[in-house]
């Protein structure tokens, strides 16, 4: 069987931050916040060498209303497809740690796992054909955090395509990062090197994550 195109499932747009009040000052005030956010996201220079595609494809399961309800100042990329996968992620700077964890808690929820796995499901399978949510394990990254690996098989259990979810606090910020592959592409060095920086963005932002 012939390896199918990694189904595209995400939308995670850098979203404008919403203040309150007016004026000049209040409009800066969150014109701060939000770059300070977007500069904890992976930038181009953090990704693997080659041709980088940004594709904005809608949906449900985003991580970004989880982050709003915790008062998180919220930053996204698109889904950047690349040689040997695609990526995106979703950065909160939350007000406090106890609001972090609680953020964390929500990212790391079966429910948001249901969630994708249904998305996936949704874009049609052929016959014989599933889709595995496997089981959370601990990252080594971060203050505390998790990767789930959501497996799409063939009616004869051979894996196709790998979505991984991985989610990982420091501080008070907290990031999720989506990752497609596909079965027969190394992805260890792909993911495991992308979530390695990712947590390198948050460790190294002390003034803003501490």
């Amino acid at each position: 069987m012939g390896l199918k195109p990694v189904r595209k499932l995400t939308v995670l747009l850098l979203l404008p931050i919403a203040g309150c009040g007016g004026g000049e000052e209040a409009t800066s005030t969150v014109q701060d916040a939000k770059d300070s956010t977007t500069t904890l996201l992976i930038q181009k220079g953090d990704l693997p060498p080659g041709k980088v595609k940004a594709e904005s494809i809608p949906e449900p399961c985003s991580p970004i209303p989880l982050l709003e309800q915790q008062n998180a100042e919220v930053a996204g990329t698109p889904l950047l497809s690349l040689e040997d996968g695609s990526v995106a992620e979703v950065v909160g700077v939350v007000p406090s740690v106890g609001k972090a964890r609680q953020a964390l808690a929500e990212l790391e929820d079966r429910k948001r796992m249901v969630c994708i796995r249904s998305t996936i499901v949704s874009f049609g399978p052929q016959e014989g054909e599933y889709v595995n949510i496997g089981q959370s394990e601990a990252t080594g990254e971060g203050d505390e955090g998790s990767t789930v690996q959501i497996s799409e098989v063939d009616s004869e259990s051979k894996p196709i395509n790998f979505t991984t979810v991985v989610s990982l606090r420091s501080g008070r910020c907290v990031a999720t990062l989506l990752f497609l592959t596909q079965a027969g592409k190394p992805k260890g060095g792909f993911v495991n090197g992308l979530t390695d920086r990712a947590y390198e963005r948050l460790e190294d932002a002390h003034s803003t994550c501490r």
